[in-house]
């Protein structure tokens, strides 16, 4: 399972299974690929909006290289069942290991502040769960595919 690394309030309890640690970071296509794969393998249905920062221009060490770079982005969306059973909403959160800040490195459903899971609607919980385990099942497959 893709839980967290362990040991604190983020990676236990409610947190713990609203967070989906990512084996690897990966970047906007790919993370549009893994989208697909939990799509295409439960009866879902993901509405999102995604975005990055880029910066191009001339180079401040050597004024006659050109440059174009993705910097930050941004994805946030809601899931929901095909049948209208279970839905939330989530984000796509930038790797905290890394500076590269163009890579994700966990999808977070949205928890409210002080509640627990018995707060939660338990068909939403059921839905984080098995978005769990398809992309647990996405990083099986392609486990050191590394994509731009």
């Amino acid at each position: 399972m893709m839980s967290g690394c362990g040991g604190n309030d983020e990676n236990t309890g409610l947190l713990g299974r609203a967070n989906i640690e990512f084996l690897r970071p990966i970047g906007l296509e790919e993370t549009q690929e893994l989208i697909d794969y939990v799509c295409r393998n439960l009866p879902e249905r993901v509405n999102y909006h995604a975005s990055y920062h880029m910066s191009a221009g001339q180079s401040f060490q050597d004024k006659n290289e050109f440059f174009s770079q993705r910097g930050t982005v941004y994805l946030v969306g809601m899931i929901s069942r095909g049948d209208g059973s279970a839905f939330d909403g989530f984000n796509c959160i930038i790797s905290r290991e890394q500076e590269d800040t163009s890579r994700f490195g966990r999808f977070s459903f949205q928890t409210i502040p002080g509640n627990d899971e018995s707060d939660h609607d338990p068909q939403a919980l059921v839905l984080w769960d098995d978005v769990r385990r398809l992309i647990g099942q996405y990083f099986e497959r392609v486990p050191s595919e590394i994509k731009k």
